[in-house]
């Protein structure tokens, strides 16, 4: 009977969807957002693994590089809060200025409107 209930949960783990890990990040500002989404997404897709604050900071520590990790002691959104105000560009609206002025419409005209409405967006949601 063991055996049968070790088959059974070992199906359900094969049936479960696989997520991959976030790339690492190099506190490169302009990817702040970027893996931030990508750990949300990971921790979401794993909740039974990651059920604590300190095992989602340890997880997104984990996946830093350059900064030495530290036993965090913060709950989760206060954590993530403290990454974003650390790692976050300084001027989030100057930049998608900056890259409106330098866009090029190298590839087809829908990506290059969908890049332009995706920079005018995040200039109006930190400009409001």
């Amino acid at each position: 009977m063991a055996v049968l209930e070790a088959v059974e949960k070992n199906k359900e783990k094969e049936k479960s969807v696989k997520v991959a890990p976030p790339d690492f990040f190099k506190e490169d500002r302009k990817d702040t957002k970027r893996f931030l989404t990508e750990v949300e997404i990971f921790l979401c897709m794993n909740p039974k693994d990651y059920d604590t604050d300190k095992k989602k900071c340890l997880f997104l520590l984990s996946y830093m590089q350059g900064k030495e990790p530290k036993d965090p002691k913060l709950e989760w959104t206060e954590f993530q809060d403290k990454f974003k105000k650390d790692f976050s560009p300084a001027n989030v609206r100057g930049e998608a200025q900056l890259q409106i002025e330098e866009l090029k419409m190298e590839d087809r005209a829908n990506i290059f409107i969908y890049n332009f409405q995706l920079l005018v967006q995040l200039m109006w949601l930190v400009f409001c």
